[in-house]
C-alpha cells in the first residue's frame, strides 16, 4: 500500500491502482479510464452525477472499488446487471477492465443513462447497454432482453443487501450471484441480516479486501440462492 497523494494528476493515480491491484488488465484500459474520468468531471460541473468533485477522488473511490470487484468476479459469470449504477458505477468502468463481460447498466435517473450512453459512444464499446429503467420487486428478467436471467446482479448504490436480494431475485438465472459491494461495514450489515436473507432463501458469504492504493477496507457479499 502507498500513501495517497493528492498532487498526483487522476492519471497517474489510474495507472498505480492499476498496478497496485495486480490484474492483467487490458492495455488499453488506462486510456478507457482517463477518458471516462474526463467526461464525468465535465458532466458533473453542469449535471450533478456524484458527490465526489476532484477527478483524483474519482480515481481512487470510483475506480479503486470497482477494481476489488473486477479482480475477484469468476470467469464464469458472463452476463453483469448494474441496478443503480449512477454514473457507471461499478457497470461501466467494470466493463472497462473485463471486456469479455456483457453489462446491462440501470438506472432510474435519466441524466444519467444520458452520460452513460455517451461515455459508452465515445469509447466504442460492444455488448454494454444502458437504460432507463426502475427495477421493482417482481421485474421479470425478459423486460431487459434476457430471457433467462443474468449471471451476476451487482450493485453499489441501491441500499440494503436484503432489498438487494429481493430487488434480483426475479432476475437470476439458475447459476447467478448477487453481490453487493459495501465498505468497512460489510461484515456488521451481513450479521443483522443473515436471518431476513435465509427466509428469502438466500445464503450469503464476505468477501473482504482492501480497496488499491488507500488500503480501505471494502466488503463484497456475495448471495446465492439456497
Amino acid at each position: 500500500m502507498m500513501e495517497t497523494n493528492k498532487g498526483l494528476l487522476h492519471r497517474d493515480i489510474i495507472e498505480h491502482l492499476l498496478k497496485d491491484t495486480g490484474g492483467a488488465w487490458p492495455c488499453q484500459a488506462a486510456d478507457q479510464l482517463n477518458i471516462y474520468l474526463e467526461e464525468l468531471h465535465q458532466w458533473n460541473a453542469v449535471v450533478n452525477l456524484t458527490g465526489i468533485r476532484s477527478r483524483q477522488e474519482m480515481a481512487l473511490k470510483h475506480i479503486g472499488d470497482t477494481l476489488v470487484l473486477a479482480k475477484w468476479l469468476p470467469a464464469d459469470k458472463g452476463s453483469v446487471l448494474d441496478i443503480g449504477t449512477g454514473a457507471g458505477v461499478p457497470g461501466l468502468i467494470l466493463k472497462i477492465l473485463r471486456p469479455d463481460l456483457e453489462l446491462v447498466l440501470v438506472d432510474a435517473v435519466r441524466k444519467k443513462i444520458s452520460f452513460l450512453k455517451n461515455v459508452i459512444a465515445r469509447l466504442g464499446l460492444t455488448r454494454i447497454q444502458a437504460e432507463h429503467l426502475r427495477i421493482g420487486d417482481g421485474q421479470a428478467p425478459g423486460i431487459m432482453g434476457r430471457r433467462h436471467g443474468f449471471d451476476c446482479i451487482v450493485s453499489q448504490a441501491i441500499g440494503s443487501i436484503v432489498y438487494l436480494a429481493r430487488l434480483a431475485g426475479p432476475l437470476m438465472s439458475g447459476r447467478s450471484i448477487v453481490v453487493a459491494m459495501k465498505g468497512p461495514k460489510g461484515m456488521e450489515e451481513l450479521e443483522h441480516s443473515a436471518k431476513a436473507l435465509d427466509e428469502l432463501g438466500f445464503r450469503a458469504r464476505p468477501i473482504e479486501a482492501l480497496q488499491p492504493l488507500t488500503g480501505l477496507k471494502r466488503t463484497l457479499i456475495v448471495m446465492e440462492r439456497i
